[in-house]
């Protein structure tokens, strides 16, 4: 019972868990401010259980995750001097806390009760969001799920941009607003481009063992020179949505998201020194992680700022 705690205390890994709260709570905060929608006391409590929702996919998905790199041994080839906090998996199989047996007990459970929350909200509160949490369920299971393994395949990080920026994000607006708005579908393609980086400088540390593994992720694809090119890419193109919400909104308060440049500046200049000691640029693996959090949270306070000064 002890290695069945610990293991689900790894796969739930909280500390994860921003990746998909930061949507969240955009959408949320536009749901309430452009949305027109009017808070409630019990709107706090369906918040608090959509939260735990994506918290029990988190697990599920992580869980999932763990069945299919111990099966291609992208886990097990991940040495002592590769082995971060941010890579190669939660080394719950490879430690044998729990079989695999297990595994998909827990990613069974803790899936299937998000889905039940998921369809309690869609019923009590807007249809809508059974359409978008079905896309956002399938994401994660087609993610890692044997016959389709999308992270093994070229397309995980695509799977990932769609989950965490519009799915996650339009899910949480229309848990409570009643009409479609442009400002959080597009700020949510910029949030969920710099979850995508978050994932890409994390196969940094993994390169050699995923690619021993025939993970064909992008980084495999491409190589850690042009991978890093790639991420300073992503970085850029995620302030094209901000610039057009410019225009939308009339308001140069979507210029805020600039302020991360500079640690972004960092991360470029420690990874190119640093590409292939791991223990030297793990710092800016953290804060790429940052960098999202930063970013997704000044941009729920825009929202929020553009809307109280409509009032």
């Amino acid at each position: 019972m002890k290695n069945f705690i610990e293991a689900f205390r790894r796969f739930a890994a909280p500390p994860t868990w921003g990746a998909s709260f930061i949507p969240m709570i955009l959408g949320f905060t536009a749901s309430f401010s452009v949305g027109g929608a009017k808070m409630k006391g019990s709107d706090l409590c369906w918040m608090a259980l959509a939260f735990f929702a994506i918290a029990l996919v988190e697990t599920g998905k992580h869980a999932l995750n763990e069945i299919m790199d111990h099966r291609s041994g992208a886990d097990d080839y991940v040495d002592a001097e590769h082995a971060t906090p941010f890579s190669g998996g939660k080394k719950v199989l490879p430690l044998g806390l729990i079989g695999e047996k297990e595994a998909w007990l827990i990613a069974a459970v803790t899936m299937g009760v998000a889905a039940l929350i998921g369809l309690a909200i869609a019923f009590c509160l807007n249809p809508i969001i059974l359409f978008i949490g079905i896309v956002g369920m399938a994401m994660a299971v087609l993610y890692n799920a044997p016959q389709t393994r999308l992270i093994y395949r070229g397309v995980g990080e695509l799977c990932i941009f769609i989950a965490y920026g519009p799915v996650c994000t339009m899910g949480a607006y229309y848990m409570f607003a009643s009409h479609f708005s442009v400002i959080p579908l597009l700020a949510s393609f910029g949030v969920g481009c710099l979850i995508v980086n978050i994932l890409l400088i994390n196969e940094f540390p993994d390169y050699e063992a995923d690619k021993k593994a025939g993970k064909h992720n992008w980084l495999v694809l491409i190589g850690k020179e042009k991978g890093l090119i790639l991420y300073a890419a992503i970085y850029l193109l995620h302030f094209v949505p901000y610039i057009i919400l410019i225009f939308v909104t009339d308001s140069l308060l979507w210029l805020l998201p600039f302020v991360t440049l500079p640690k972004f500046l960092d991360v470029m200049r420690n990874y190119r020194a640093n590409m292939d000691n791991i223990p030297a640029a793990m710092r800016s693996n953290a804060d790429t992680i940052t960098i999202h959090m930063r970013d997704g949270l000044l941009v729920s306070a825009v929202v929020l700022m553009i809307w109280l000064m409509t009032l």
